[in-house]
């Protein structure tokens, strides 16, 4: 694949990684950063921390399932993505 196939949008290189996930309201900014500040939470009792080497951000994928599923929940579903690591101990 080269940028030739992908204009307008630019290939990046993406080392991968592990991901804390969860699902929100797309264009909700209330809500989805509730979501975002609860995965950090999660993190604070996990086996994980934050990943925060440089080009690891956040990211986000929007669902858009059927016009029928939008329709009955009543928003657009948000995957919110938060790069980890597992947590090293002193030890290790």
């Amino acid at each position: 694949m080269t940028d030739r196939d992908t204009a307008p949008y630019e290939l990046v290189t993406f080392e991968g990684g592990l991901y804390a996930a969860a699902m929100s309201v797309d264009g909700d900014d209330d809500i989805g950063g509730r979501i975002y500040s609860g995965i950090l939470k999660w993190l604070e009792g996990s086996g994980f921390e934050p990943d925060e080497r440089p080009g690891h951000r956040c990211m986000c994928h929007m669902v858009n399932p059927t016009e029928e599923i939008r329709q009955a929940l009543g928003y657009h579903q948000l995957d919110i993505y938060v790069p980890v690591k597992i947590r090293r101990t002193r030890d290790g």
